[in-house]
C-alpha cells in the first residue's frame, strides 16, 4: 500500500469519523485538558496528513542530479518505487500543487485570526487605558459598565477586567472564583488553542471537523478554567458565580472584544450543570492513555512519510559504506 494512500485516508478518517466521535464523546466534561490536547492533536495530525500525501505523491518526480553514485540511484529508484501513483508526472505536479494551497491556506488563515484578535485586543487596551480603573487588590481593571462581564486579555502580562455591574453582583466568594477563572486562561494560554482552531475553520469553511474542532475548543477552554476556579474555591461557588455574571437581565451589551475569553461569555446551563453535579475526572490511566493517543495522532502522518527513508537507512541501502 504506498504511502500516499495510507495518509490520504488518514485525512479522511481523522476528518469524517474521529472528529465526529470526540465531538460526541461524553467523557470529554471529565476532562476537558485532555480532550484540548486531543482536538489540537487531531486537527494538526488532519492537517499534515493531507499535505504530506501530496508530498508523497510528488517523490517519483522530484529531480535529482544525474552523476551521483549508482548506490544513490538505487535508493531513489527504490524510494519512487514505495511512493509511486497512478499518474504520474501530472498526478505528481497536482500532489505538490495541493500540498502548497492546503499550507497557505493554513498559514493565512491561523496568521489572520491571530493578526485580528492581536488587534481587537490592543485596540481594547487602549480603551482601557482611558477609563478604566486599576485594582490592585484585585490584580484586576475596573471597566464602569451596566453589563456583567468579566474576561481576561492576553499579552505581556495578561489582563483580567471586570465591570461595575459584575464586581456589584459578586460576592467575595464568587469574585475569587471569577478571578481564579480568567487567571486560569491567561495561565494556561488558552487563547492560542482558539486562535488555532479559528484559523484552521477560516482557512477550510467547507470542512465541518474543523468547524467542530473551533466549537469544542471554545467550550472546553471554559470547562478546563471552570475546573481551575473551582480548585481554588469549590463547583459550587463557581456555579453561583457564573449564575449571577449571566443574571440581571442587562440589555447592554457586554463590553468584551470578540477575541477575548470571559467567564461571563457562556455560562449556559449545560455547564452549570456541571459544575453542580461535580463528578469526578477520568482514572490517571486513562488520561495517560489519551495523552499517548494525542502524541500518536500528531506524529503518525510524519512516521508513515518517513518510514520508507528510515527503513532504507536502518538497512544501510542509502548510506554508502
Amino acid at each position: 500500500m504506498s504511502v500516499p494512500f495510507v495518509l490520504a485516508v488518514h485525512t479522511v478518517v481523522g476528518a469524517t469519523v474521529l472528529a465526529p466521535l470526540l465531538a460526541r464523546a461524553a467523557w470529554v466534561e471529565r476532562a476537558p485538558r485532555l480532550a484540548l490536547l486531543l482536538w489540537q492533536a487531531l486537527t494538526v495530525s488532519t492537517v499534515s496528513a493531507a499535505v504530506l500525501a501530496g508530498l508523497a505523491v510528488a517523490v517519483p518526480v522530484i529531480p535529482l542530479a544525474t552523476d551521483t553514485a549508482e548506490l544513490l540511484r538505487m535508493c531513489l529508484m527504490m524510494l519512487r518505487a514505495v511512493y509511486s501513483t497512478p499518474g504520474g508526472a501530472l498526478a505528481a505536479t497536482a500532489g505538490l500543487l495541493i500540498s502548497v494551497v492546503i499550507a497557505g491556506r493554513c498559514a493565512y488563515g491561523v496568521g489572520a485570526a491571530w493578526a485580528r484578535a492581536r488587534r481587537e485586543r490592543r485596540d481594547h487596551l487602549r480603551v482601557l487605558a482611558m477609563v478604566g480603573t486599576g485594582d490592585e487588590r484585585l490584580g484586576a481593571t475596573i471597566l464602569d459598565h451596566g453589563a456583567r462581564a468579566a474576561y481576561c486579555l492576553p499579552g505581556r502580562g495578561g489582563h483580567v477586567v471586570l465591570t461595575s455591574a459584575a464586581l456589584a453582583a459578586l460576592d467575595g466568594a464568587g469574585l475569587d472564583a471569577v478571578l481564579a477563572h480568567e487567571r486560569a486562561h491567561l495561565r494556561g494560554r488558552h487563547h492560542l488553542l482558539v486562535a488555532l482552531t479559528r484559523g484552521v475553520e477560516r482557512a477550510f469553511p467547507f470542512v465541518r471537523a474543523f468547524a467542530l474542532a473551533r466549537t469544542e475548543t471554545a467550550r472546553l477552554v471554559e470547562l478546563a478554567a471552570d475546573d481551575s476556579a473551582a480548585s481554588a474555591t469549590d463547583r459550587l461557588t463557581v456555579a453561583g458565580a457564573l449564575l449571577a455574571l449571566a443574571g440581571g437581565g442587562s440589555p447592554v451589551r457586554s463590553p468584551a472584544p470578540d477575541a477575548v475569553l470571559a467567564a461571563s461569555g457562556s455560562a449556559d446551563g449545560r455547564r452549570v450543570r456541571r459544575l453542580i453535579d461535580g463528578r469526578t475526572g477520568l482514572e490517571s490511566r486513562w488520561v495517560a492513555l489519551g495523552a499517548v493517543a494525542a502524541v500518536a495522532a500528531a506524529a503518525l502522518p510524519f512516521t508513515v512519510a518517513a518510514v520508507p527513508v528510515l527503513a532504507m537507512a536502518v538497512a544501510d541501502c542509502c548510506l554508502p559504506s
